[in-house]
């Protein structure tokens, strides 16, 4: 997997998405939240979008993880996602499933971006 190094007041993260030989490989992204959607479903899934130097990784999380990491999902600007990263066989289609998820809000300083959230 092809990455990049970045880092934001001492803290280094091996970053990137390229697509992966086979379907799921472990995962973790650092980025700003740019999207935020929660459509009305019965599985209760947020889609989150966010932005690196590299540019947009779109994550998918699950009602569970959700309810757990609530607070850095609903409130951080700048997270870290541990997870898997997917790819459809049938498509170019590349995404995160969030299995964890931590807020940085101290490492953006004044970082003020506001995501675009929708419900």
């Amino acid at each position: 997997m092809q990455a990049e190094q970045v880092q934001i007041d001492g803290l280094s993260e091996r970053l990137g998405l390229s697509k992966p030989d086979r379907v799921r490989l472990p995962i973790r992204v650092l980025g700003l939240v740019v999207n935020r959607q929660r459509p009305k479903t019965k599985a209760g899934v947020t889609f989150i979008t966010l932005e690196d130097d590299t540019g947009n990784i779109n994550v998918i999380v699950w009602l569970q993880q959700a309810q757990q990491y609530i607070k850095a999902l609903t409130t951080e600007q700048l997270v870290l996602v541990t997870g898997l990263v997917e790819k459809a066989w049938d498509n170019d289609v590349v995404h995160v499933i969030a299995q964890r998820i931590d807020g940085l809000g101290a490492a953006s300083g004044k970082v003020r971006i506001r995501s675009r959230d929708f419900h």
